[in-house]
């Protein structure tokens, strides 16, 4: 691409960039993996409770996240274990929606995998293999049921024509709400790292 193309197309989405660029500069603080601290799970606000212990462990009661830790682990292993149990949450939860939905619409893939990607929330490949934004975790169900529709969808077409756009719909009718969300909310879902 040209520069003079790039500046043009520069200057054609100015506000765009614009906007994208205050909403990063006023985004909430990172996680913070203290004890009384927040963060959110399937969408629920989840209060941290932190203690010490012989073994490291973490489980869930009442919107309340219990995390053990040995006496001597630096913050790097704490947070290293915290993000460990949450992205193996994530994959137990993202692969039975995974199923539910295979099951009910009649798609059938080849795995299912966790990833660490940037800028998008999920893929579908060739080979049926499905990948997932861990960070989804704290979104709705909602928005995780609608991003995996999606990359199903992609299982009978590999691109975001209007076939495709019209069997999303037929799957999921609410996907708009569930991107307005994402566009919305992306960011935030991003505090954890």
């Amino acid at each position: 691409t040209s520069k003079k193309r790039i500046e043009e197309l520069i200057e054609k989405k100015i506000d765009w960039i614009t906007s994208k660029l205050q909403f990063i500069n006023t985004k909430l603080p990172r996680f913070e993996l203290t004890n009384g601290s927040y963060f959110d799970l399937l969408g629920i606000n989840i209060k941290l409770k932190i203690q010490i212990d012989d073994d490291r462990k973490i489980h869930l009661e009442n919107n309340v996240c219990y995390f053990f830790h040995k006496k001597n682990d630096t913050e790097n292993i704490k947070k290293e274990f915290f993000l460990c149990w949450l992205k193996k949450f994530a994959l137990i939860n993202f692969e039975k929606q995974v199923n539910i939905y295979c099951v009910k619409n009649n798609f059938s893939i080849n795995g299912i995998a966790l990833s660490n990607a940037k800028t998008r929330w999920g893929t579908c490949n060739s080979k049926k293999n499905i990948r997932l934004n861990w960070r989804l975790i704290q979104a709705p169900f909602f928005v995780i049921d609608y991003v995996i529709c999606h990359e199903l969808c992609h299982l009978k077409h590999m691109n975001h024509s209007k076939d495709f756009w019209a069997l999303v719909e037929s799957i999921f009718p609410k996907y708009t709400q569930a991107e307005k969300f994402l566009k919305e909310n992306g960011m935030t879902l991003y505090r954890l790292d």
